[in-house]
């Protein structure tokens, strides 16, 4: 399966946020719902982090500052999510689907 550019791009910051972490013991023997309950923490930070795009003027420039914060945001709630998903036992199914059907 060929991956879009845009989520080539997304799962890099995905990565990049997952191995910052490294520290941490990892997600493997975490409760499920503990996982989701996460997922709605950072998606909260994700509105937060995107909260200063409804006051900007439309058209005006985003900084720097800010899309790294909405990118960061943005991975943190994906990484949640794909961990509920490995916990539950929902990615190998997914994969081994794609690559059943090929590219």
């Amino acid at each position: 399966m060929k991956l879009r550019p845009e989520v080539v791009a997304f799962a890099q910051f995905m990565e990049r946020e997952l191995r910052i972490n490294d520290h941490r013991p990892g997600w493997k023997g975490d409760l499920s719902i503990l996982l989701a309950r996460r997922v709605v923490v950072e998606a909260g930070d994700l509105l937060a982090a995107t909260s200063m795009y409804a006051t900007r003027p439309k058209n005006a420039p985003f900084s720097d500052a800010a899309i790294a914060a909405v990118a960061k945001e943005a991975a943190d709630v994906a990484n949640m999510a794909m961990m509920v998903a490995d916990v539950c036992g929902a990615l190998p199914a997914v994969a081994d689907e794609a690559d059943a059907a090929g590219p």
